[in-house]
């Protein structure tokens, strides 16, 4: 019984607890996901999939967080709007 508890634990650990390098990962994508050419719906998209994928790993941003990395990388054509959005 032991070793099955063991084996157990171990599988437990390596499948369903979320690793800490996927986390950082889609928290890197999220940081340097750039609108660029895309249309602000598509960025949006893009940024609410990593965002949704950070929460289903256990990792939640606060809304505060999530739009200051959204504003941050949407581009200088943004600002005037980012300005007023954040005033």
């Amino acid at each position: 019984k032991l070793k099955s508890a063991k084996a157990w634990l171990a599988l437990n650990q390596a499948f369903v607890s979320p690793s800490h390098t996927r986390i950082l990962q889609l928290h890197m994508q999220l940081q340097n996901l750039k609108k660029n050419e895309s249309t602000i719906s598509v960025y949006l998209q893009q940024a609410k999939y990593i965002i949704d994928e950070l929460a289903a790993s256990g990792k939640l941003l606060s809304p505060e967080e999530f739009n200051e990395i959204i504003f941050n990388n949407l581009g200088p054509s943004f600002h005037p709007i980012v300005a007023i959005v954040s005033s």
